[in-house]
């Protein structure tokens, strides 16, 4: 709680400034991320495919305005650095470990984009404090009702605790919020709230089940140690990656 009291201020501050600053904080976050879960996934902190890998997922998010030329050298030269790197250190360090600092790169720094893209289009602050808000709204929904009501398992073989009740929760809370958050923030469509809210939801818990999934494989129970309380940077990013990108396709495609 005393995590989240002062995390979500901040963030929140941030959005709402935008400019370079949000640029600068989302690819730091976003190379955190990755960096620590790495590290938490075995690799070691003097072997330079981790620190390759968070520089690639916030320089992703750095280039995402930019031409796709910026993209693509970007990473050519990680893909070219880090197999060097891995096959350098190739008595000390598997080539698993290059394809999942590979893996990493991408999860966090391709799907972060989206939140970079998302926040320099038209209405951009309104629609990343969309993202964030019902994101945590369906993660709150779906934890207490999961919490009250669960008895059936969602994908047991993933996450254990979570519920399809608790599912069902998430979703109905998001839909509430996000109608609610399109009349304050100026919109009108109250049906493609509606609908947005559920497809957040969805894609919020598809992106937190896919995290989960990845934990499971690699047998840890957290992503890091960064937040208190919370576990791993990518712990609290995983939903609003997957959130960010679906809402990013649905400004561009969907006339909301």
């Amino acid at each position: 709680m005393l995590s989240a009291a002062v995390g979500i201020p901040l963030l929140l501050i941030v959005v709402v400034a935008g400019g370079r600053a949000y640029d600068v904080v989302l690819a730091l976050v976003l190379a955190a991320a990755a960096i620590e879960f790495l590290l938490r996934a075995g690799l070691k902190p003097n072997e330079p495919l981790p620190w390759l890998a968070g520089a690639t997922a916030g320089g992703l998010s750095l280039a995402a305005g930019a031409s796709p030329e910026w993209t693509a050298a970007l990473l050519t030269a990680f893909l070219v650095l880090s197999l060097l790197a891995a096959l350098r250190s190739a008595a000390t360090v598997p080539l698993e470990c290059w394809s999942l600092s590979v893996a990493i790169a991408l999860y966090a720094g391709w799907l972060g984009r989206y939140l970079a893209l998302l926040r320099h289009g038209a209405g951009g602050r309104e629609w990343v404090l969309l993202v964030l808000l019902v994101t945590f709204a369906s993660d709150t929904g779906a934890y207490a009702v999961g919490k009250l009501l669960g008895r059936h398992r969602l994908a047991p073989s993933i996450s254990p605790s979570k519920t399809i009740e608790g599912a069902v929760g998430g979703v109905l809370a998001a839909a509430v919020v996000a109608i609610l958050l399109r009349a304050a923030l100026g919109g009108h469509l109250r049906m493609a709230a509606l609908a947005l809210g559920v497809a957040v939801s969805v894609a919020a818990q598809l992106g937190d089940l896919g995290e989960s999934a990845l934990k499971r494989r690699l047998n840890i129970k957290d992503a890091g140690w960064l937040l208190p309380g919370h576990g791993g940077l990518l712990d609290r990013l995983d939903s609003l990656l997957f959130a960010g990108a679906m809402v990013y396709y649905a400004v561009q495609w969907v006339s909301l």
